[in-house]
């Protein structure tokens, strides 16, 4: 009993003690919002409003619980975010989903937005906004009324113009329920940029909800303006089309900016497939290919690292470069990057005499006589000791072995060794005859001098490189560490304004560099004699086989698209057909002419061809007159 009126009084206490307020207000039932995710990449929860309900927050947690999530808050003051921290991962696209108490266009369309570069950076990242307000918006029956319907088309439009998000709902867990709000169509505008209508769907099956949102996404290419530029170069991008008789019944010069070849072509497909909105950038500088070294980024190069193109249809070597803004696309085709220099010149006639053999072979020869000879001359050695006679000097048999190997005639009288000396004989057989083949070929023939075919060859022989600074820089990366030849090699190389294979024509010991097939066609178009013999050569050791592709900027939101798109044309085969049609199109052999045998032009010959003649015959009158007046100053030799 006495607890029961302790209990009493105390409430009887609470109630007199306390003051009249306002009425109780029941709750809202929220129902969590239907939010499907990607499973790949991470979720990233930025709640901007500290009077935001916080049961939303907890159901959007246990419903993407199963990956990484990342919980952004700042109540206090003005968001700021951190987007260099590794721990947002943006290049993966990773889902943003915002909460926010109510909409704001201040937000969105501010310069220096906080979410700015994190929109800007994932434009496929799939973007969700739940507004937990119900002040201004509302549903009835399901349905939105016009006004609040085209604000809703306004905001998401103010999205879509400023940051390029592909995919985004938004959605209203209390003011419109189990519904959310996409993206539908698109429509024209007024800006470059098309706009893009938004429809109102149900957001209550999971399945049915991802497959509405992801499919907001697709279509988006045709009209979408983009930035790209093509320059001359040769032969891959030329304006010498109206040969093009394979592929001009779908070719259309205007789309491509009048260029043709393999990057034209594949331009051509590119932006047909895609029907993009394709304008050139204003920036002269950007038509060239330009070089990358820190500090300076010049040309294409470095309007992609500027934002000044989307697109560069240059095809180019993937390698590295010293900025990480710039992206390749799938590789078209493979190159070698080769060194071109002067073509050796004709051995002149009256080299024909003594270059029968090369010099290894005519050491071999004569080591092989000295070593016969020397058998010789320890065979009589040997018969002296039985027979008595008389040995002669060392340099008589070797005298004898080379007369009798190269004009078979023996000076020795008597018949010994004769299996020795019939040998030498047989191999004079052998060696006149290749001698007098040779001179016949050296009379009708024309033979050049040893080409260089190795990059050693190319150092040792003095070349001076003679190149543009963007190609300089980029040889840097082909220098190999220990190899002095090469590295003096291009440390003497010297700059012009234009990559030029004509200047090893124009200055002695010059060489310069490009794509292996490329330099062939210039120098069967250019670079040729009335016989179509080529002028130039190519070292048949290259430095570096290379991938050629094309590039585009950091972020360029159909990167992937395009990338698909270019494996496509490389696994159907069609830029190497397109390289085949430009040298179709341009009348270019599809390979350089052998020139290991080049019939000689009939010409006189003249007393200098035949000097090496006249000057034997000249040595031989010589010590034959010497001789002769030793004999006469000496006397008649003495008989033994």
């Amino acid at each position: 009993m006495k607890l029961l009126a302790f209990l009493i009084l105390t409430t009887l206490l609470a109630i007199s003690s306390s003051k009249p307020g306002k009425k109780l207000v029941p709750s809202v039932a929220i129902d969590c919002p239907l939010i499907p995710i990607t499973k790949h990449s991470q979720t990233i929860l930025f709640d901007v409003d500290v009077n935001s309900d916080p049961s939303i927050r907890t159901c959007i947690l246990k419903s993407v619980s199963e990956q990484s999530v990342l919980i952004l808050t700042d109540y206090d003051r003005r968001p700021e975010v951190n987007f260099t921290n590794k721990r947002i991962m943006t290049n993966e696209f990773p889902n943003v989903i915002i909460t926010t108490n109510h909409l704001s266009f201040k937000a969105v369309r501010c310069n220096k937005s906080p979410l700015l570069e994190l929109f800007m950076k994932s434009n496929w990242s799939w973007l969700y906004i739940i507004v937990t307000g119900d002040s201004v918006f509302s549903c009835k029956n399901g349905t939105m009324t016009s006004k609040h319907f085209r604000l809703l088309e306004k905001f998401m439009n103010t999205i879509w113009h400023r940051f390029e998000v592909m995919r985004v709902g938004l959605a209203f867990p209390i003011a419109c329920k189990q519904k959310m709000i996409i993206y539908h169509r698109k429509r024209p505008s007024t800006q470059k940029l098309y706009d893009r209508s938004i429809k109102l769907i149900n957001a209550t099956s999971y399945k049915d909800l991802l497959a509405a949102i992801n499919y907001s996404g697709t279509g988006l290419c045709a009209h979408y303006p983009i930035k790209a530029n093509i320059f001359e170069r040769y032969p891959t991008s030329i304006t010498q089309c109206k040969n093009l008789h394979y592929y001009d019944i779908h070719f259309n010069l205007n789309l491509t900016f009048g260029y043709c070849g393999l990057d034209g072509m594949v331009m051509h497909d590119l932006l047909t497939h895609f029907r993009f909105n394709l304008s050139s950038p204003k920036n002269e500088d950007c038509n060239i290919y330009g070089f990358a070294i820190p500090g300076n980024i010049s040309g294409s190069l470095g309007c992609i690292v500027r934002n000044e193109l989307d697109l560069s249809f240059n095809s180019r070597f993937m390698t590295l470069y010293s900025d990480e803004h710039i992206y390749y696309l799938h590789y078209i085709t493979t190159d070698k990057l080769c060194a071109l220099v002067r073509k050796t010149g004709v051995v002149p006639l009256w080299h024909g005499p003594y270059n029968v053999f090369r010099p290894p072979l005519w050491f071999i020869i004569m080591g092989v006589l000295v070593l016969i000879s020397g058998i010789m001359w320890v065979y009589a050695i040997i018969n002296r000791t039985i027979t008595g006679q008389k040995v002669m000097a060392y340099w008589y048999y070797l005298l004898n072995a080379v007369m009798t190997t190269m004009i078979g005639c023996s000076p020795m009288k008597n018949r010994s060794m004769i299996i020795i000396r019939s040998a030498c004989l047989s191999g004079s057989i052998l060696f006149l005859a290749v001698y007098q083949g040779h001179t016949s070929r050296v009379y009708t023939t024309l033979k050049h001098f040893e080409r260089i075919s190795t990059l050693d060859d190319l150092y040792a022989f003095g070349a001076i490189l003679y190149t543009t600074p963007g190609m300089r820089q980029f040889t840097r990366q082909l220098q190999r560490p220990g190899n002095k030849l090469e590295e003096d090699f291009f440390n003497r190389s010297r700059l012009i304004l234009n990559e030029r294979i004509g200047i090893t024509l124009e200055i002695p010991r010059a060489t310069t560099l490009d794509r292996k097939s490329d330099a062939e066609m210039k120098i069967l178009e250019h670079f040729s004699d009335r016989e179509g013999r080529p002028l130039i050569d190519i070292v048949d050791e290259c430095f570096m086989n290379y991938f050629l592709s094309y590039i585009t900027r950091s972020g360029f939101p159909f990167f992937e698209e395009i990338q698909i798109f270019t494996q496509r044309l490389l696994e159907a085969g069609l830029p190497t057909k397109y390289y085949k049609w430009t040298q179709q199109m341009l009348n270019i052999p599809t390979s350089l002419p052998e020139t290991r045998s080049e019939p000689r032009p009939f010409s006189k010959i003249k007393l200098k061809d035949q000097r090496v003649a006249f000057f034997v015959l000249f040595v031989g009158s010589a010590l034959s007159i010497i001789v002769f007046a030793v004999e006469i100053f000496k006397g008649p030799p003495v008989e033994f």
